[in-house]
């Protein structure tokens, strides 16, 4: 083996010495995060549905949906009828508390004691 050689191996030794345990660390420091991240995930779908199980018994009116609103309701169906609002594009619908954002079909806000629906 000539001395060119050996130099080169030499220096893959010196390397890997240097490189594998700064990897090794590297892997470890992955495994944990992804282990970390994956217990978060496990939470907050548990969290996920609690909170749908306890919005489901809530039985708040939706926007323009009880009968001291009908002006609310019937301009919302008005808007229907005009094709003023989009027809849904899947059959999900989220139900949720009032963000405070105008309602598309009657156009008054929704405060956080209505429901709102998207």
């Amino acid at each position: 083996m000539d001395s060119l050689a050996l130099d080169h191996i030499t220096d893959l030794v010196t390397a890997s010495i240097i490189v594998f345990p700064q990897l090794i660390g590297r892997i470890h420091e992955t495994t944990a995060r992804s282990r970390y991240i994956s217990a978060r995930s496990e939470d907050l779908t548990a969290w996920s549905r609690r909170l749908r199980s306890a919005s489901r018994r809530l039985r708040r009116p939706i926007c323009g949906s009880s009968e001291a609103e009908m002006p609310r309701s019937d301009r919302t169906l008005d808007k229907v009828r005009r094709g003023g609002l989009p027809a849904p594009l899947n059959r999900q619908l989220w139900v949720g508390p009032g963000s405070n954002k105008p309602c598309n079909g009657c156009g008054e806000r929704i405060n956080g004691e209505e429901r709102d629906s998207k």
